[in-house]
């Protein structure tokens, strides 16, 4: 009779400690799920930056265009991946809002706050701007800048 209680309470003891180390790896691996989506790896951010990153430069203004249209899929796609623009339309300087969030991504004219269309309507198809892009600790792009580089006939 002794030897059966004892037998009982080894048996428990080993339900219980494959429950606890159950349990263990079950919060390890939503843990790590939830840091691995906010983490990208570098082929993600190349891949990611790779779709803006041939808009580089000195480009038209239809090239502008094509880029805009690429960030606004971007930014509808992807939550944690948002990029702002900002554009200057003369050859005064500018400014990128540096603060924008993925919630509240800040698009702007010569400095004023626009949404994306507005900014597209900014662009003449005949002028040359300059494209940069800002880029996080992580290198994954998230603020375009543009500006004039040559107006038409000048």
């Amino acid at each position: 009779m002794e030897n059966a209680s004892k037998a009982l309470i080894i048996a428990g003891a080993i339900l219980l400690s494959i429950l606890i180390i159950g349990l263990g790896i079950t919060v390890y691996n939503n843990a790590s799920s939830t840091t691995g989506q906010a983490n990208l790896d570098g082929q993600e951010v190349s891949a990611h930056n790779s779709k803006f990153k041939a808009y580089e430069g000195r480009q038209k203004g239809s090239n502008i265009d094509t880029l805009i249209t690429t960030i606004q899929s971007n930014n509808a796609e992807y939550d944690d991946r948002q990029i702002s623009i900002s554009i200057s339309t003369n050859t005064t300087g500018y400014e990128l809002d540096n603060n924008a969030k993925a919630d509240t991504i800040a698009h702007s004219v010569n400095g004023n706050s626009k949404t994306i269309n507005e900014v597209r309507k900014a662009v003449k198809t005949s002028t040359t701007y300059q494209v940069s892009f800002k880029t996080a600790d992580n290198g994954l792009i998230y603020g375009c800048e543009i500006k004039v580089y040559s107006q038409a006939g000048s």
